[in-house]
Order: structure tokens, then sequence, then C-alpha cells
């Protein structure tokens, strides 16, 4: 016989968790490139509120039914990339962007230049929001706006010209394009949907498969909180409100619409695991 409070199984969780956030087009379909990356730890939460039917005297419960749940996903976040910065911001999951960087040439620069001679104009246009700066000294930067482009050549917005003197015949001098993460424009009716897929995964130890709470439909529920300090790498709390889709959602042609057999019986996401128990 068993000892008392013996275990029932020996499906025990431990270790480190992925949390993906993809497109609803993806929901289900998330893979390791869908990561947030490093998390400290992930906490899923699902809450229910229950109203319960007094009767008699003394008034004891006679029945009690639960009238609403909420879930949510919260995780400790250590990597701020772009991708990351846009989902705390509530501007959505963006798209891979890839990084655009070319040398700076020429004879030395002085404050107020507008010409910037570069190794290779490729990839850079007329609107994109460039960062230039010594490799040595990195302090030493300037953040400016493509009026235009040339053979070898970046022209800056003559209202935000070059703020500092750069030499790129003493140093290594660099102009790269620097992808943006509006700050303010988050939620509401901006153009961009900020929904999107969510899956949690963690190792089970007993057989080492993977364990997954898949989510159709998530929001962001907090905003962003960036601390830095001397001492300790930045980490920043990361608040999912996790949503029922509506049935417009998973209709045909709508973005779910290939999980559409999954929703009606799992309506705001499912746990998937092994075995009887």
């Amino acid at each position: 016989m068993a000892n008392l409070g013996a275990p029932q199984t020996n499906k025990f969780a431990i270790g480190t968790a992925e949390v993906r956030l993809g497109s609803l087009v993806n929901a289900n379909k998330l893979t390791q490139s869908s990561s947030i990356g490093l998390v400290d730890s992930a906490n899923l939460e699902v809450t229910q509120n229950s109203v319960d039917l007094l009767g008699g005297f003394p008034q004891t419960i006679i029945d009690t039914a639960i009238v609403s749940q909420e879930s949510s996903l919260t995780a400790t976040l250590r990597e701020y990339s772009k991708r990351n910065i846009d989902v705390l911001l509530g501007n959505g999951v963006a798209g891979f962007i890839a990084d655009l960087e070319t040398d700076i040439t020429g004879a030395a620069l002085i404050v107020g230049e507008t010409t910037i001679p570069v190794a290779d104009e490729t990839g850079f246009s007329a609107g994109d929001v460039v960062v230039l700066f010594d490799e040595a000294f990195p302090e030493n930067l300037t953040i400016s706006v493509v009026a235009s482009t040339a053979a070898l050549s970046i022209e800056l917005d003559p209202n935000l010209p070059l703020l500092v003197g750069l030499d790129p015949t003493g140093a290594t001098t660099r102009i790269f394009k620097g992808n943006q993460s509006a700050i303010g424009a988050g939620g509401g009716c901006a153009a961009g949907s900020q929904n999107f897929s969510v899956q949690l995964t963690q190792l089970q130890k007993a057989n080492c498969r993977p364990v997954s709470f898949v989510f159709w439909k998530g929001t962001i529920g907090a905003g962003m909180t960036y601390n830095t300090d001397a001492t300790d790498f930045a980490s920043t709390e990361l608040n999912i409100k996790l949503l029922q889709p509506a049935a417009s959602e998973y209709a045909t042609g709508a973005d779910l619409e290939h999980v559409a057999a999954l929703i009606p019986s799992h309506p705001v996401g499912m746990f998937v695991s092994g075995g009887d128990l």
C-alpha cells in the first residue's frame, strides 16, 4: 500500500519554459523561431469566479455555478529584441527584420554634415531612420532620417544633420538602419492587429516529452517597465491576456480557419500532454 500522500504519477515539470508568440494565422503552428527567448520564469493562471445559491435558515450553499473564467500568462522576459519591445508596447507581433549596416568612408566629417559617403548604400532608402556612430565611442551617435541615396552615398534630412564629428580615417565609423518600435501607438484601432497566438512549452521530466499550453488568441495585458542598472541584467514582466476568438475569426477564410475544428471544444486554448492521468 502506498504511503499517505504518495504521488499518483511521475509527471513533474521542471526547467526552462519557452514562450512562443506569433500571428493568428500561425496559431498552433508556432516553431522555436517564434520564441521570445530567455525567460526567468513563466506563470499561467486560469481563474474561475463562481456565485453561490444560499437557502434555508441558517443559510447554506444549495448550489454554485462558475460565472466567469479568466486566463493570463506572465513571464519574466530578458531579451529586448525589437520584436519583444513591440509586443510589450502593444504593437502586436512584428515579423523578422534583417540587420542593415555599412561603413562610413572618406575624409573626416564635421558637425552639421548631411552627405555621408558609405561603403554600400544598398538597402537604405528615403524615410529610413538611421544611426551613425563611432565604434570606439558609441556615445558619439547621431539619429537621423535618410532623405535620399546615391551611389556610395547617403543624404541625411537637413533638419537632422550629423551631431558629432566622425573621422573614418582614424576609427571605424558606421551607419545602420534603426528598426523602430512606436511608443504611444499600441492599442485602439491602430493599423495592424495587436492580437497574437501563444504557446507555452516545458519539459516533462519523467519521459523527456514536451508538454504544451496552446492559445488561439492573446493580447498584451500590461505595459512595459524597463529597469537597468550596473549590477544586474534588465528584466521586464510580460503580461498576456488570453482571449476566446469570435466565430467570425475562425470562419472560412479567416485567420484561425485552420483550427476551426478545435476551437468550439477548446474555446480559449488547450493543454497537450500524453498518458491517461
